[in-house]
Formats: structure tokens, C-alpha cells, sequence
């Protein structure tokens, strides 16, 4: 396994749970009443910003030579 094999699972590691982090800033929306709707909204939106460039980073991975 080279370092960027390594590197793509780290980003695909990453990703997943920012798009986990992004699920759970939405179900917070229902459990509290505290927060505002914005602020949820914008944190679930970050959190799925972020996932979505960690994932399309971790698919541009080398296509092996031989």
C-alpha cells in the first residue's frame, strides 16, 4: 500500500464523517428547540460542503502502471 492509497482512505475516513456530523446537525433540528434554524442549517450545510470535497478528493486516486 503506497502513501497515496493511504492517503485517499484517510479522505474517504474523513468525508464519511463529515457527512455523518452533516446527518446529525439535521436530526438535531428535531430533538432541540434552542438552537436556531439557521444556525442548523448552516452547520449541516458546512458539514456536507466539507464531505463532499473530502469524497471527490478520496476517489482521484493514481490508475496503476504496468
Amino acid at each position: 500500500m503506497d502513501l497515496r492509497t493511504k492517503k485517499s482512505i484517510t479522505f474517504l475516513r474523513a468525508g464519511m464523517t463529515a457527512l455523518i456530523l452533516s446527518n446529525l446537525a439535521h436530526l438535531s433540528l428535531r430533538w432541540t428547540h434552542g438552537a436556531g434554524e439557521n444556525f442548523i442549517d448552516f452547520t449541516q450545510g458546512f458539514f456536507l460542503a466539507i464531505a463532499i470535497g473530502l469524497l471527490f478528493l478520496s476517489m482521484r486516486s493514481p490508475r496503476a502502471t504496468g
